[in-house]
This record gives structure tokens, sequence and C-alpha cells, in this order.
């Protein structure tokens, strides 16, 4: 293990997606915190999947947060 990490758990209100490369930030919940529909949030991700088409790939740097924490704290040593 290389280092050490404090991990706290929250409650998310929110799906991440990543498209193309890009990644989006989509909110679960709508006012007063209640749940958003399925419909609702297929919604939310075809605009998502709309505007990575229309940006096309992009760096593929992001793709560095699929990695697991270990691999993270190797990487950080070097930069």
């Amino acid at each position: 293990m290389v280092g050490c990490d404090n991990i706290r758990q929250t409650p998310a209100n929110h799906i991440v997606l990543f498209i193309q490369d890009h990644l989006y930030s989509i909110d679960a919940y709508g006012e007063h915190q209640a749940l958003l529909s399925p419909g609702q949030i297929l919604g939310r991700i075809q605009s998502c999947v709309v505007d990575a088409q229309k940006r096309g790939p992009a760096s593929s740097v992001p793709v560095l947060t699929a990695d697991n924490r270990e691999a993270w704290a190797k990487v950080r040593i070097y930069t």
C-alpha cells in the first residue's frame, strides 16, 4: 500500500458519466430532493451523449480515474 487515504462515504446526489473521454455529472434529484424519474434521468443522459458526439473524442486523461486507488497513489508519486 502506498500512503494512506481517508475514505468518506456521503450520499450521492448525482450520476457521473464517461462518454467519449468526456466526463459529465448529472443531478439525480430535483426540487425538494425528490428522485428524478427514469425518463428524466434518461433525458439528461441523452443530452450528454449528444453533447459528447458534437465535441468528438477528448484527451484520454480522464480514463485514469477508472484505475484502482493503489495505481493512483503510485502515479501521484511521479507527478
